[in-house]
C-alpha cells in the first residue's frame, strides 16, 4: 500500500519542465547507440520452424525486427522490403510453392522456403525499412539530431498506446528547480522504450532514481529498477519536504549494458494531493445521430443510461459538425479552431497538460490514431480497433481511480454506432428481429454494398441494429457518469451523424445534410443547472465552453464559448443565431462547402448552389430554392472559415469504367492572369493530379496521370473575368480544344470528350483555406481504415 498525503483543499500541481519545474540541468547518456542508424538491417537472428503453409513450404520465423504502427498486415507497407541471399522476395503468405516469400505479424518475420532448403543461414536476411529507422533515430541522442531540451521531451508509442513525457536514455540526468508543495505527490508511468528498428537488440535493465538536493543535502525518494515490456504506474509521497525549496533531480542508470536503455517517464506531474480536484470528461460518441436518442425525442428509450444525466445538464438542440466524418470533426474539438489550422493549433490536451493536470484518451476509430497527430496533449493515448464500450469506460474509471487527488482529463470515444454493428447477445434483438436473407447478422459496411438496392424492410433492419448499439454504449456511459461529481465538466457529443435512404444515399462522409451535420451535444459542470438550447451551437464552441468553465485563460478560438448561454444570459442567444457557420469536407467524393447563416443553409457542389430554409424544411427534403445572392453567402461562410472564399472555374477529369493508358493533359490560359490554381481536397487519395503554374500567370498546365480510375477536381482562380479562357486538352493521341464560355446558363460550362474520358468544367465556389484539404489515409493504417470500409480493398 503507497503512503499518501492527507488531501489539501487547495494545491497546486505542475508539469515536469514547466513554469513550476524548469530544467536546470541536464546530462544525456549515449544508449549505446552509433551516430547513424541504417535503413536496412542484416538479421544474425536465429530461425524457428513453425510448420508448413498449404503450398507445402516450410515457414520459418525470428522475431520482428521492428515495431508496426499497423493492426492488420495483408499487405507490405510502403518502404518496407526483404531480400534472401541479395534477391528480393515477394511479400505474401500464399503463390507458388516452389518460391520463396515472406510476410510479418505484430511479433514475427515469416520467410516461406520449399521444403529441402532450410532456415536462412544467418546474416543472409537483409530487410529495410526507412519510417522504422526514423523512428529508431528519435530514441537516440546522437542518431536524432535534436538539441538536448528537446530531445527529452518525446512521444513513444508502446502497443496500442502513445505516452507523452520524457526520454532519459541510461546514463543520464536531469534536475529541475523545486519548492515542493503542500500535499505533494509525485506521480508519473516508468518503463523501458523497446528499440523501434534493432535486430535482437534488448534493454537488459536500468534503474531510475529520484532525488531531492534540498540545503541538507541529497535525498534519494525512490529507485526503481526497470525492465523491458512496458510502463509502470509510480506514485511517491513527497509530503515530509512540503514548503522546502532545492532541485528535484532525475537519474537514470545502466545495470548492465547500456544498449536500448531508453528509460521513459510517462507524463511526470508534481501536485498537491486535492480533496476537490478539477475533472474534465469528454465523452465522444462516433456517428451518432442526435434524433435516434430518447434524449433528443425519438420513441424508443435508445439513451435512458444518460437521459437522467442529462435532466441537469445544457443539451443543445441544434448542435453542428465541421464536416461528416471524424477527423476533421475531432481536430476540432480538440483545438476550437478550424480542423485545417489543426497542426499550428493549441490542443485542449496541451494546455491543460502544461497547467499540472493529468492526461488520457481511450479510444476505437483509427482516425484518432497518433498516425493522424491525434495523440498531443494526452499523457496515455490509446487506441485500438472497435473496443466495446464497457471496457472503454472500464479504462477511464480505472485511470481516473489511479489519479484520484489530481487535476485529470480524460476522452473516451465509442464506436457502437460505426459499422460493423457488433453489440452483444443481450441488446441483439431489443429493437431488431431476426437478419434478413440479405444481410449476414454481423455485417459490415461492404456487406450493405453488395446488397444492392435494399427493400424498406432491410432497410428498418439496419437502422433497428443501430438502434440496439445506442442503447448498449449509451448504457456503458450510463456507468462513467455515475463517476461525476458535482465539480466536474462533463462534454458529452458526436462528430457527425449517419445516412439512413433519407436523400438515398447510407453511411456517412460524402453529403453534408442535416442528418450528417447535426450532432448531439451536452455539457455539465459546477454552477449549471438543467436547461435546453435551440440557437445553434458548433463542435467549434467546445474549448472555449471548456477554459471559461474552468476559470482558465481563453485560447486562440474560431468558436465561442457556450458558457453564457448556458448561465440563461440576456442576448446568448441571440449572438449565436446571428453568428454564420460553416461546414464542407466531405471524406469521399467531389467537394461540398456551405454554411448555416440563421435558418438559411446555403451549400455549393460542383457548380450547384442549393438554398434551404430549416425553418420549414429541417430535414432537407424538399426542392431547394437558387439562391439569389450566392455572393453574400460565400462572404459568411469566408467570415466562418477565416479565409478567403473566391468565385473561380472547376475543372474535372471525369471517371470512366477504367483506369486510362495514357495521361489526361490540360493547358488552360486565362487573360490577364490567374491569381491561384488550387488542388481540390482528396482525404482518401483516390486520384491524382499535378499542376504546374507561376502566380499571376495567364498559362496553367494540369495533368491527370494514367493509371488512376479516380480523378481529382482543380479550382481556377483568375485575376478578372474579362476574358473567356481557352482550353486545350489531350489523351494520349486525342485532342480537343475550346472555349469555357462564363456567360452560359445552367450549371455545366464545358463538356470536352476525349475517348471513354470527358474533361468538364463548371462554376464553383474555392475556399482559399489549406489547398488539397485534410488526408485521411496513412501508409501504415490502411489495412485497418480498409477493415473500417474507408479504403476500398479492390485499390
Amino acid at each position: 500500500m503507497v503512503e499518501r498525503p492527507d488531501p489539501v483543499e487547495v494545491g497546486q500541481a505542475w508539469a515536469l519542465g514547466g513554469e513550476g519545474l524548469p530544467l536546470v540541468e541536464l546530462e544525456l547518456g549515449p544508449t549505446g547507440a552509433t551516430d547513424v542508424v541504417p535503413d536496412t538491417l542484416t538479421l544474425q537472428t536465429p530461425w524457428v520452424r513453425r510448420g508448413f503453409d498449404k503450398g507445402g513450404r516450410a515457414r520459418w520465423t525470428t522475431s520482428l525486427p521492428f515495431r508496426p504502427r499497423g493492426l492488420f498486415f495483408h499487405r507490405v507497407a510502403p518502404g518496407l522490403s526483404l531480400s534472401l541471399d541479395g534477391q528480393p522476395l515477394a511479400y505474401r503468405r500464399g503463390g507458388d510453392p516452389s518460391e520463396a516469400s515472406w510476410a510479418h505479424d505484430h511479433e514475427r518475420l515469416e520467410v516461406l522456403r520449399p521444403v529441402g532448403l532450410g532456415p536462412p543461414s544467418p546474416g543472409s536476411v537483409q530487410i529495410t525499412y526507412p519510417l522504422a529507422a526514423e523512428r529508431e533515430r528519435r530514441l537516440s541522442p546522437r542518431a536524432s539530431g535534436l538539441e538536448p531540451a528537446v530531445f527529452v521531451q518525446a512521444s513513444i508509442r508502446q502497443d496500442e498506446e502513445t505516452h507523452q513525457g520524457w526520454l532519459l536514455p541510461a546514463p543520464s540526468r536531469a534536475a529541475f528547480e523545486v519548492t515542493v508543495p503542500e500535499a505533494a505527490e509525485w506521480v508519473m508511468s516508468a518503463g523501458l522504450v523497446d528499440p523501434e528498428w534493432a535486430s535482437g537488440v534488448t534493454s537488459d535493465g536500468a534503474r531510475l532514481v529520484l532525488e531531492l538536493e534540498l540545503g541538507e543535502g541529497v535525498i534519494p525518494v525512490w529507485v526503481g529498477d526497470l525492465k523491458p515490456g512496458g510502463l509502470v504506474p509510480v506514485r511517491v509521497d513527497l509530503s515530509p519536504w512540503s514548503g522546502k525549496s532545492g532541485r528535484l533531480v532525475l537519474r537514470s542508470e545502466s545495470t548492465g549494458s547500456p544498449d536500448a536503455d531508453h528509460v521513459f517517464l510517462g507524463q511526470p506531474i508534481l501536485s498537491s494531493r486535492k480533496d476537490r480536484p478539477r475533472r474534465v470528461l469528454f465523452v465522444f460518441m462516433d456517428t451518432v445521430r442526435p434524433d435516434r436518442l430518447s434524449l433528443y425525442g425519438a420513441e424508443r428509450d435508445t439513451s435512458t443510461g444518460i437521459d437522467g444525466w442529462a435532466e441537469g445538464a445544457v443539451v443543445f438542440d441544434a448542435a453542428r459538425a465541421v464536416a461528416p466524418w471524424t477527423l476533421p470533426s475531432a481536430r476540432t474539438v480538440m483545438t476550437g479552431r478550424q480542423p485545417e489550422a489543426y497542426e499550428d493549433a493549441t490542443t485542449l490536451g496541451e494546455v491543460l497538460s502544461e497547467e499540472g493536470w493529468a492526461t488520457a484518451m481511450f479510444a476505437g476509430n483509427v482516425y484518432l490514431s497518433s498516425n493522424f497527430g491525434m495523440h498531443r496533449g494526452f499523457g496515455v493515448h490509446r487506441v485500438a480497433l472497435w473496443p466495446q464500450a464497457p471496457a472503454v469506460v472500464d479504462q477511464a474509471i480505472d485511470w481516473l481511480d489511479a489519479h484520484d487527488g489530481m487535476d485529470a482529463f480524460v476522452q473516451i470515444q465509442l464506436m457502437e454506432a460505426h459499422l460493423p454493428y457488433d453489440e452483444p447477445e443481450a441488446y441483439r434483438h431489443r429493437y431488431a428481429g431476426e437478419a434478413p436473407d440479405s444481410l449476414r447478422e454481423g455485417f459490415h459496411l461492404s456487406d450493405v454494398r453488395r446488397a444492392g438496392k435494399l427493400n424498406e424492410e432491410e432497410r428498418q433492419y439496419v437502422r433497428d441494429r443501430y438502434d440496439n448499439n445506442l442503447r448498449y454504449m449509451t448504457d456503458a456511459i450510463g456507468r462513467l457518469l455515475e463517476e461525476v461529481g458535482p465539480d466536474d465538466v462533463v462534454v458529452l457529443y458526436g462528430d457527425h451523424g449517419e445516412e439512413f435512404w433519407e436523400h438515398g444515399g447510407f453511411e456517412h462522409g460524402h453529403t453534408v445534410y442535416e442528418e450528417l451535420l447535426r450532432v448531439p451535444l451536452v455539457i455539465s459542470g459546477p454552477g449549471i443547472e438543467g436547461r435546453r438550447v435551440d440557437a445553434p451551437a458548433s463542435l467549434l464552441d467546445i474549448v472555449p465552453t471548456v477554459m471559461e468553465l474552468l476559470d482558465l485563460s481563453a485560447q486562440a478560438s474560431d468558436g465561442v464559448s457556450l458558457a453564457p448561454v448556458m448561465r440563461g444570459d440576456d442576448g446568448a442567444e441571440q449572438a449565436l443565431e446571428s453568428r454564420p457557420l460553416a461546414f464542407g469536407r466531405p471524406l469521399y467524393g467531389v467537394e461540398r462547402w456551405g454554411v448555416l447563416d440563421g435558418v438559411d443553409k446555403w451549400s455549393t457542389s460542383a457548380g450547384l448552389d442549393r438554398l434551404v430554409d430549416l425553418s420549414q424544411d429541417p430535414r432537407e427534403l424538399g426542392d431547394s430554392e437558387p439562391p439569389e445572392d450566392s455572393f453574400a453567402y460565400a462572404a459568411r461562410m469566408a467570415e466562418d472559415l477565416g479565409c478567403p472564399v473566391e468565385a473561380g472555374l472547376r475543372l474535372v477529369n471525369l471517371e470512366g469504367k477504367k483506369a486510362p493508358k495514357a495521361d489526361m493533359e490540360v493547358e488552360i490560359r486565362w487573360e490577364p492572369g490567374l491569381k491561384a490554381v488550387v488542388l481540390g481536397a482528396d482525404p482518401l487519395e483516390n486520384g491524382a493530379v499535378e499542376v504546374t503554374h507561376e502566380v499571376g500567370s495567364e498559362l496553367a498546365q494540369i495533368t491527370w496521370p494514367a493509371g488512376r480510375r479516380g480523378s481529382r477536381e482543380v479550382y481556377l482562380v483568375p485575376e478578372a473575368w474579362t476574358k473567356a479562357p481557352w482550353l486545350d486538352a489531350r489523351l494520349g493521341k486525342i485532342s480537343n480544344s475550346g472555349a469555357i464560355d462564363m456567360g452560359a446558363r445552367g450549371r455545366i460550362l464545358l463538356d470536352l470528350p476525349l475517348a471513354a474520358r470527358k474533361l468538364q468544367a463548371t462554376r464553383a465556389w474555392v475556399p482559399m483555406c489549406e489547398e488539397g484539404g485534410i488526408r485521411g489515409t496513412d501508409v501504415e493504417m490502411r489495412d485497418a481504415l480498409e477493415a473500417m470500409g474507408y479504403v476500398d480493398s479492390e485499390d
